[in-house]
């Protein structure tokens, strides 16, 4: 009896170890089994997490989870970080993958982490954004790349806003491969630059970012690639580059030119040098006293920048491409005014008319300035040449900025908005003897004409020799 009871006791004990056994086995499995689907209801972390800044706060965006979990996404946290130390999270009841994350302070630096949240509860923090500078300028956007030899020309639009401090200059970073080789610091505004110092026959893009009194703000998308490469001493084809646009045809903008140019180390008037890469403080503001409709002060004066640098032919062409004019009827009429010299003045009068600007000390002095002679006071129409809206001293310091804005000129009186000369609309030779007597079909302005389509028919251009 007691070997059939310890065998019994055995077998109890046995059987209520087992028992024990399975129920806690049981019991953890069946934890687990209604802990996994607690886990996989909630959504997983948000992906691809970026911000950027705004004036006070900062524009923060993400892509939604890969899995929502059992409950459709209400809403998000995004929590923002100072260095490792977390601040007070935002809840953005919406499904919204962009928001305003509003109440940081300027010149700190922040990263945030997002959270998505469902009926189920909030899920995993994504990984952080890049860390930013609140109050820097957003990204400077359209960023564009042309080879040179051992070198780039970029040009780019300005920041979309600068965020309550005005843009002091930009960082150019140069990148080969996946590796950044240059940064350049530009300690002006201006939407252009040159990059120097590189190698022929390699691939580069391009990353800038902005500055203003707060600090560096968020790099552009990449440009795209070029591939510096030498190059030749080719004066332009007797063709030229780029022909007449009718009247009313849509104008290409100044980037896209800046990568139609055709590109030589031609310069046969090395004394422009400077004023060939000088460039006005961006953006540029005119007067609207120009005798043109308000469409073309609308539309044409707003895009006057003098934003391209280069040799004094290249110059040509970008301006001809920009106002869709004929570069050859540029080139012409650019002899006949200054035989293409940026450095020459006309137009003398009298010191007693109150017009001198520039040689101070001579009487007469001369109104008119650069490669097509702009006469300042008429080009806007203006009193005084210190005015902020003014077009001097830009028509003497900078050829691209001369040319822009006599071509957006004539480009006006070409598409016939004009609001004293009658109907110009298609009178190529009438517009350009406008320029000179400021008359219609004057017999002075038609005896200007008449000799730039001599020049035109000569192109002398092409006998000059390269001084560069």
């Amino acid at each position: 009896m007691k070997s059939r009871e310890r065998s019994v006791g055995k077998r109890g004990r046995t059987g209520l170890t087992v028992g024990i056994v399975i129920a806690v086995v049981s019991s953890v499995v069946g934890g687990l089994a209604t802990a996994a689907p607690a886990a996989t209801n909630l959504p997983t972390a948000p992906r691809s997490p970026a911000a950027g800044p705004t004036n006070g706060g900062a524009l923060v965006r993400w892509v939604a989870p890969a899995q929502s979990g059992s409950s459709a996404i209400s809403s998000y946290v995004v929590t923002p970080f100072l260095g490792n130390v977390a601040g007070r999270s935002r809840v953005f009841r919406s499904k919204a993958t962009t928001q305003v994350f509003p109440g940081l302070k300027n010149g700190r630096t922040y990263s945030f982490r997002i959270a998505a949240r469902s009926a189920a509860g909030t899920g995993p923090r994504s990984v952080a954004t890049s860390a930013i500078i609140i109050g820097t300028p957003m990204a400077p956007t359209a960023v564009k790349a042309r080879a040179g030899a051992a070198s780039a020309l970029l040009t780019w639009s300005a920041p979309a806003r600068n965020n309550g401090a005005i843009v002091r200059g930009y960082v150019v970073t140069t990148i080969s491969g996946n590796r950044a080789v240059k940064r350049q610091a530009l300690g002006r505004a201006a939407t252009l630059a040159v990059v120097n110092g590189l190698h022929n026959g390699v691939g580069y893009r391009f990353t800038l970012r902005a500055k203003n009194a707060r600090g560096i703000g968020p790099a552009s998308k990449r440009s795209n690639t070029i591939i510096p490469k030498p190059l030749t001493a080719a004066k332009p084809p007797a063709a030229g580059y780029f022909t007449q646009l009718p009247p009313g045809a849509a104008l290409p903008s100044g980037a896209t030119c800046a990568a139609r140019v055709h590109q030589s180390s031609w310069e046969p008037r090395s004394d422009n040098d400077t004023a060939n890469h000088t460039v006005p403080k961006q953006p540029v503001h005119l007067a609207s006293t120009f005798p043109y409709t308000a469409a073309w002060q609308a539309n044409d004066r707003p895009r006057i920048t003098g934003n391209f640098t280069g040799t004094t032919d290249e110059i040509m062409q970008w301006a001809a491409c920009k106002w869709g004019w004929s570069d050859n009827v540029v080139r012409a009429q650019a002899e006949i005014e200054s035989h293409w010299y940026q450095s020459t003045r006309g137009d003398y009068e009298p010191r007693s008319n109150g017009h001198c600007v520039y040689d101070s000390t001579a009487d007469p002095c001369p109104t008119s300035f650069g490669i097509i002679q702009v006469r300042w006071y008429f080009h806007p129409e203006v009193s005084n040449s210190a005015a902020s809206n003014s077009s001097y001293p830009g028509i003497r310091t900078s050829t691209a900025f001369n040319l822009d804005l006599e071509l957006a000129e004539m480009r006006g009186c070409y598409d016939g908005q004009s609001t004293y000369l009658g109907n110009t609309r298609g009178d190529l030779w009438g517009c350009l003897g406008v320029w000179f007597s400021g008359a219609w079909h004057s017999g002075g302005g038609d005896n200007y004409a008449a000799k730039v389509q001599q020049a035109l028919a000569a192109k002398d251009w092409l006998t000059w020799p390269n001084q560069g």
